[in-house]
């Protein structure tokens, strides 16, 4: 990091003026080279030393004053954009390294700038992750990114060459590939959906590859998650499929697995004196007059102001809380209070009269 800053140092001493370079020599100093401040007294002190370096006709330490001044407003803030540049540029450098990562498979064109002998095409990485070159022998290839095997390549070859250039192409992908598993993907490719691998031909979102899943009815997505690097993402993957919040949409990676568990745990059950008994799948703001519609409505002997709801609120499948509601006096006397919202796992039952 020292290094860094003072060859940097030594490229802005010849293209700023005198009065900047003192105060960011002291700005370096204050950031970078010094031991912490430790008090805010030290803190406020430093910052006066700053504008007192203008060597101008102002008072010592009036702010004001000094920014008032052209020349030392504009040496000011020259210090401020370089200093804000000093602080972001391992944040840039550090986005940068997020290159694509070479895997078994992969087909490589490795340049030798000078030495064609040297070089070479359609070089493909073997399954133990290793390349085969001249004069190097086998080099691990899997694993770094193109810009790090060319790194290690020309420090292979600096026994062969002076001062190698090596320039790596991945010409070929095989190892951007992710893997889906679950009880919500369907086991056969016609529904669309199906567990396995799949391949990605580029930089991919986590969005635009669940639309090539297409029917993902089956699958809970609340709670679906991602592993990478055997690590579980914080992702909520309902909020970007169901929602829409693009917020949460994320470029998946090669080696991700996506674990996608069934839908069985979200089904409402509608059954008794309607016309199609049948289960649904939960959806937020589901209610009971829409479970009845869906299975067809009510029959011509059902209860319509005797509708049970049986939820389970415990661990306990045998302890179920008993809601009755009327839907009739909701249908008749427009009472929205017996509309209830449904709950995943939900048990509908609709009395049916003798007469």
């Amino acid at each position: 990091m020292r290094k860094n800053i003072l060859g940097l140092w030594a490229i802005i001493a010849k293209s700023v003026p005198m009065v900047v370079i003192i105060r960011l020599d002291r700005i370096i100093q204050f950031l970078f080279l010094d031991s912490p401040i430790k008090s805010w007294n030290d803190r406020r002190d430093s910052t006066d030393v700053l504008v007192n370096d203008c060597h101008c006709e102002h008072p010592k330490g009036a702010w004001q004053s000094h920014l008032e001044r052209p020349d030392c407003f504009a040496s000011l803030a020259m210090t401020i954009l370089i200093v804000g540049f000093l602080l972001i540029s391992p944040i840039i450098a550090g986005a940068a390294t997020d290159d694509y990562v070479i895997g078994d498979g992969d087909s490589l064109q490795i340049s030798v700038w000078g030495s064609p002998e040297l070089s070479g095409s359609n070089i493909t990485v073997r399954p133990d992750g290793k390349i085969t070159l001249p004069n190097v022998g086998d080099v691990t290839a899997s694993g770094f990114t193109p810009e790090d095997l060319s790194k290690k390549l020309a420090e292979k070859l600096e026994t062969v060459v002076k001062q190698p250039i090596v320039t790596v192409t991945v010409t070929g992908i095989t190892n951007n590939k992710v893997y889906v598993f679950g009880g919500g993907v369907e086991q056969s490719a016609q529904g669309a959906t199906y567990s396995g691998v799949y391949f990605l031909p580029g930089r991919t979102t986590l969005l635009k590859f669940l639309c090539r899943l297409g029917n993902l009815r089956n699958a809970d997505l609340k709670r679906t998650y991602i592993v990478r690097n055997e690590k579980r993402l914080d992702v909520d993957i309902y909020n970007l499929f169901v929602k829409g919040d693009l917020s949460k949409d994320i470029f998946l990676k090669a080696e991700d697995i996506i674990y996608m568990p069934d839908n069985e745990l979200n089904k409402i059950y509608v059954m008794g004196a309607v016309s199609q008994p049948k289960y649904l799948f939960y959806r937020e703001g589901i209610r009971i007059l829409d479970a009845i519609l869906e299975s067809g409505g009510f029959t011509k002997f059902a209860k319509e102001n005797d509708v049970l709801v049986l939820r389970n609120t415990s661990k306990d499948p045998k302890q179920m809380q008993t809601i009755n509601v009327k839907v009739k006096d909701f249908m008749k006397e427009g009472d929205v209070s017996q509309n209830i919202t449904l709950m995943p796992g939900d048990l509908v039952v609709v009395k049916e009269s003798i007469f």
